[in-house]
């Protein structure tokens, strides 16, 4: 039992009471138990004392009744526990009778009634720390033997290779920060190989995905400087026998190491602690020593407690000016595994197992946002009623968004067909991944149909998605989740394939990783070639609204919606712009974490700002005079964009940025990566510092340099401080550091050397003894530091590695020239393919229909119109005289083109051709002829659409003529589309019963003669389908062939057709 705590009380405090106030005090004092009125009294006496204006409201009451809702308890008692002089347990005790008499000046009216009780203080005790004092000593005895024992075995002449190899290890554990079995075993593995440049930085890749190893992410090391002479002076053969079983590698390891103690002399060993090699035990050594001066997520990285992808091999070769490294580091001729097996392993409802952490339980909770769901399914017992439910929801509810209705799909179908790829699929497994699904998709996607994304904007999506959750085994079952939606997508809605091993991974394998990033260098380069695009290309108002959502992805790591839904009353201040992201009604977030601000001056350059307020001033400014009445920031008057739209905005940002850069695979989201990796950099930089792997990018050494405004900024100060990762992930609206750490910082390898050489450095002697060079030469090169050793090291070793191809960066691009955008005719064909599709698919009735063209409209940015004009065209093309298309009805549309198949029903829709690989270019090459035709012939354009329209043929031939008025316009306007790769063919078609001399002197002369068709052209012949109806000069089928091939061009039919949706004038 706890023995009350002596407690010196002094009647003062009644002296500050009022005559009224003292009989309230006095009654109360004596209905508490007499164990609790010492602790009435100290703090009766220590409210005396404070003199605040919350001590008085108890003490006095307040003289003003407004006054009264003021008070707050919480931040009294705060104080309280602060400055008393107690104890915890009778701090305790004070909570309670603090409590108790809030109660009462409540209940007796001298509180206001929305005054809040204190919270009660409770005793912790305090959780078994992972190191008693006991074990500290002895581990800081440990950490001098393991240094000792490898400084010895340095001086040993003649190492085994084995040895040599427990070396390397040893050294790479003590000083290079490699404190995980998958990171030792990745530079056992590669320690025979030649290392990678990047700015004079040597770099071993890490990864053991070639080894049939699925379990580690993407890394690289940048060795220390003690294991970077060990590697380059060993020049090791590769180990005879690799495994991929985790037990195994970590016996290896531990038997090498082992190596090394066991090759120290006798006398040595003796004086040695460590008798016998434990690994586990060594790695915890270590780590020890590491937390005592690096920072503990650089510790934790090093123990792979957390996963953080290296860059990848086109942004390292970007930051190397070189071709460092492939594409992929290193080709396995292993076979390729499925993204997934079939299995239920993620799909458990019994989270249990991956419930690490409260930020899970959370993220999980989402899903309530879909408990209307939950409404009507939730008496569901079978698949059949399941369905059924679902059916009702669709039919009824006319008000669901695009990616709730694509959802409930999904559910019924997998509650109708199910899936080939899970076992035992249940009703309640089936509501549960709808749920999971759904509810984090709406906050994503809004009110955009995803069903018309093109590919790289659903693998953008994906990631952003799976970059939200920060529970690893969540974050697993969610992607299989993922990718079964996605399949069904793919398969049912023809939405774009998309490379589901890149975007989900493989089965028990992290997660992969966008891990590109824009050096300062490279953006500023981006940000002026998007500057100079040419007024007729793109316009002044919408360049400078690009412009904009391209600064703000990269100086504050907006993800797209964020910025591209930014509204005018988002920016508060005119001089001093606070930039809030926040929810409203046009954009949600997709978690409260999300919701954060900036101040704009501390991460906007000051040309940057300056075009910020000239917009936001003049966006005010048309809200004030009527001009415009849009909430958005981003809106264009002059264009009558109520708001950009995405389409007009991320291609040419990407178009730009992949020019400039000469990478293929940068997107807007990398944007974003670099933000968070960039700035943790910056934050963990000292102040001028110089980080040797980026000198030669001037920009990004000057910017990560000049850190104190920002570091002020988020800290009022200028001192040391752990909050840098928490700091970050606050900017990025992530509910955790170890999202922001696994999904978008790339720099945790670099900053890690960077980190640990400030603090744990080999001596001189052993950098001696490894290299075989005088201590006066390694005093001579440790003279600049580390990177000066390393400079004297490579001189030494520069016969034997690879020389560094000629080096070229990034620059800025003038009169950047978007025509390739405009003309981009291939994916035109699909965007319109899928808006019809969706009118197909969801009919609604008349008196809805004029709504559902303006929901597509605000969907794509397609004006409802232009999505009017092509379904006429269609209807026109397929000869249905409906006044809206519909899967109902199509009847004989099928006769001229071959038309979709979805569902066991025929759709009044062009059929995209099953493979054009052969004719790919051929394909294209016409594709693009006619899109040029559209802009300088569009009279000839319409004459070859009208003629496909009334003379294509389903089978055989492109085109069937029966007369030369018929055939001549469309001729003409074919042979403008051939060249070397594309030729014209002529077939003449006749009766069998017309003669062989009857074709060469009457039927071949006709058609040559009227279409001005020389002699050398070669026309073939062959039978009509109908004697009767062939005529006296026969018909003339005419096809483009390939000339590679000498067949006909695939896919033709479906280009034509779609062409005419698009362009066809309907008079």
């Amino acid at each position: 039992m706890f023995e009350a705590q002596e407690i010196e009380s002094n009647a003062s405090w009644r002296a500050e009471v009022t005559e009224k106030r003292l009989p309230i005090f006095n009654k109360f004092e004596a209905d508490i138990a007499d164990s609790e009125k010492h602790y009435f009294e100290y703090f009766m006496t220590w409210l005396a004392e404070d003199k605040t204006t919350d001590s008085k409201a108890i003490l006095i009451g307040y003289k003003d009744d407004k006054k009264r809702k003021k008070f707050n308890v919480n931040k009294l008692f705060n104080r309280f526990i602060n400055t008393c002089k107690l104890e915890a347990e009778g701090i305790v005790q004070v909570s309670k009778v603090l409590r108790v008499l809030v109660l009462y000046l409540k209940k007796i009216g001298e509180l206001d009634s929305s005054v809040t009780l204190p919270a009660l203080t409770q005793k912790m005790h305090r959780e078994a720390g992972r190191l008693t004092p006991l074990r500290l000593n002895r581990y800081v005895v440990l950490y001098k033997d393991i240094v000792n024992a490898l400084s010895e075995s340095l001086k040993q002449p003649n190492c085994k290779d084995d040895v040599k190899r427990g070396q390397i290890l040893l050294s790479s554990i003590v000083y290079g920060g490699l404190l995980s079995v998958e990171g030792l075993y990745g530079l056992l593995v590669n320690s025979s190989k030649q290392p990678y440049f990047v700015n004079s930085q040597k770099i071993w890749p890490l990864d053991l995905k070639t080894r049939e190893y699925l379990h580690s992410e993407s890394r690289f090391w940048y060795p220390d400087t003690l294991t970077e002479t060990l590697l380059l002076k060993s020049q090791l053969s590769e180990i005879e026998i690799i495994t991929g079983q985790k037990q195994e590698m970590k016996k290896k390891i531990t038997s090498l190491i082992q190596g090394v103690f066991s090759s120290l002399p006798k006398s040595f060993k003796k004086n040695l602690v460590i008798k016998k090699m434990n690994l586990k035990a060594l790695l915890n050594v270590v780590s020890v020593h590491y937390e005592q001066v690096v920072p503990s997520f650089v510790v934790r990285y090093c123990h792979r407690e957390f996963i953080s992808h290296s860059l990848k091999p086109s942004a390292i070769n970007r930051l190397a000016g070189y071709f460092a490294l492939g594409d992929g580091v290193e080709n396995s001729d292993s076979p390729v595994k499925p993204a997934w097996a079939p299995s239920d392993q993620y799909l458990s409802l019994d989270d249990s197992h991956s419930m690490s952490n409260t930020s899970e339980q959370e993220e999980e909770s989402q899903a309530v946002s879909w408990t209307w769901v939950e409404k009507h399914i939730k008496k569901s017992d079978s698949k059949e009623s399941l369905e059924r439910d679902i059916s009702v929801i669709l039919k009824n509810d006319m008000e669901l968004e695009p990616v709730q209705r694509l959802v409930l799909m999904w559910g019924a179908h997998l509650a109708s067909v199910g899936s080939n790829d899970f076992t035992n699929l249940q009703t309640k497994r089936i509501a549960y991944m709808m749920c999971s699904v759904g509810s984090r998709l709406s906050g994503l996607v809004q009110k955009d149909d995803m069903s018309l994304y093109s590919s790289e904007d659903l693998e953008g999506l994906y990631e952003e998605l799976l970059g939200t959750v920060s529970s690893a085994g969540l974050k697993r079952k969610l992607a299989s989740m993922l990718d079964r939606f996605q399949k069904y997508l793919e398969n049912y809605h023809y939405v774009d394939a998309i490379d589901s091993r890149e975007v989900f991974g493989i089965q028990n394998s992290p997660l992969p990783v966008d891990a590109n990033i824009l050096l300062v260098d490279e953006y500023l380069n981006v940000l002026k070639t998007l500057e100079g695009i040419d007024e007729l290309d793109l316009s002044p108002e919408v360049n400078v609204v690009i412009r904009l959502i391209f600064i703000l992805g990269y100086r504050c790591g907006l993800r797209q919606s964020e910025g591209l839904k930014l509204r005018v009353e988002d920016i508060q201040g005119d001089e001093n712009c606070y930039l809030i992201v926040r929810p409203h009604h046009y954009r949600t977030l997709k978690t409260n974490n999300a919701k954060r601000h900036f101040e704009l001056r501390n991460f906007l350059s000051h040309d940057e700002l300056l075009l910020f307020r000239d917009w936001l001033n003049k966006r005010r400014g048309q809200l004030d005079s009527g001009e415009s009445s849009s909430p958005f920031l981003f809106a264009c008057a002059s264009k009558s964009y109520n708001c950009i739209n995405a389409d007009l905005v991320f291609p040419v940002i990407h178009r730009v940025m992949r020019a400039v850069c000469g990478d293929d695979s940068l997107r807007y989201h990398n944007l974003r990566h670099s933000f968070a990796t960039l700035t943790l950099l910056k934050l963990m930089s000292e102040e001028s510092c110089q980080l040797s792997i980026y000198e030669q990018h001037p920009e990004t050494q000057s910017w990560l340099a000049d850190n104190a405004a920002l570091k002020h900024y988020l800290y009022a100060s200028q001192d040391p401080t752990r909050r840098h990762l928490y700091a970050l992930s606050i900017l990025m609206g992530h509910a955790s550091p170890e999202t922001t750490l696994e999904h978008y910082i790339h720099c945790m390898d670099y900053l890690a050397r960077v980190s640990i050489e400030k603090r744990i450095m080999p001596t001189a002697e052993m950098l001696s003894d490894a290299s075989g060079q005088s201590l006066t030469t390694i005093y001579r090169w440790l003279r600049d530091g580390a990177d000066g050793y390393r400079l004297g090291l490579h001189k030494k070793y520069k016969r034997i590695l690879p020389q560094p191809s000629q080096v070229m960066f990034s620059a800025a691009i003038s009169n950047f020239r978007l025509e390739l955008i405009a003309n981009n005719t291939v994916r035109k064909f699909d965007d319109c393919r899928k808006i019809l599709f969706k009118l197909i698919q969801s009919p609604v009735l008349i008196i809805d229909e004029y709504k559902q063209y303006d929901a597509l409209s605000e969907q794509t940015g397609i004006n409802a119109s232009e999505i009017k004009k092509w379904e006429r065209n269609l209807l026109s093309l397929l000869s249905l005289e409906r006044h809206k298309i519909a899967s109902d009805g199509v009847g004989n549309c099928s006769r001229k083109i071959n038309l979709e198949r979805y569902q066991n029903e025929t759709l009044p829709l062009p059929a995209k051709p099953r493979n054009i690989d052969i004719d790919q270019n051929a394909y294209v090459e016409v594709v693009d002829r006619l899109q040029i035709m559209a802009q300088k012939d569009p009279v000839k354009l319409q004459a070859l659409l009208n003629g496909f329209s009334k003379h294509t043929q389903k089978r055989n031939y492109l085109f069937r003529f029966t007369d030369i008025a018929s055939a001549e316009p469309v001729i003409d306007a074919l042979s403008t589309l051939t060249n070397d790769k594309v030729s014209l063919s002529f077939t003449l078609l006749h009766g069998q019963k017309q003669s062989g001399n009857n074709l060469k002197k009457v039927c071949l002369p006709h058609w040559r003669k009227c279409l001005n068709l020389s002699n050398r052209r070669v026309i073939l012949t062959g039978l009509a389908n109908s004697d009767a109806k062939v005529g006296k000069y026969g018909w003339l089928g005419v096809n483009l062939i390939n000339t590679e091939t000498g067949r006909a061009i695939e896919g033709l039919r479906y280009a034509f057709a779609m062409m005419y949706v698009l362009e066809a004038a309907i008079v």
